[in-house]
């Protein structure tokens, strides 16, 4: 009979905790999906907070503190939207 060996990197990934393969390729997944973009989600975002911020601007009086945080708004929405986003792919199982 033949025997095969093994390479190093093969046995370890095959000895490797499953729990701790799928943290890996979580933590993999997640760092590809923040280099990414995402230019509707964030526009989306941007979009909504803007028509927030007009909403929310129509009722402050008008003064410079006002207007620096309401420019504020859509900026915050477009990156809540966007880490929301990012969440729901990295812990979604589509098994």
């Amino acid at each position: 009979m033949l025997k095969t060996t093994i390479s190093n990197s093969m046995q370890t990934l095959r000895f490797t905790p499953v729990k701790s393969l799928s943290a890996l390729c979580h933590t993999e997944i997640q760092n590809r999906l923040e280099d990414e973009s995402h230019t509707f989600i964030v526009a989306m975002g941007a979009i909504l907070g803007g028509i927030i911020a007009a909403f929310i601007g129509y009722h402050l009086p008008a003064n410079f503190f006002n207007y620096a945080l309401l420019c504020a708004v859509p900026i915050l929405m477009a990156y809540t939207l966007r880490r929301v986003y990012i969440y729901t792919l990295t812990h979604s199982e589509l098994d």
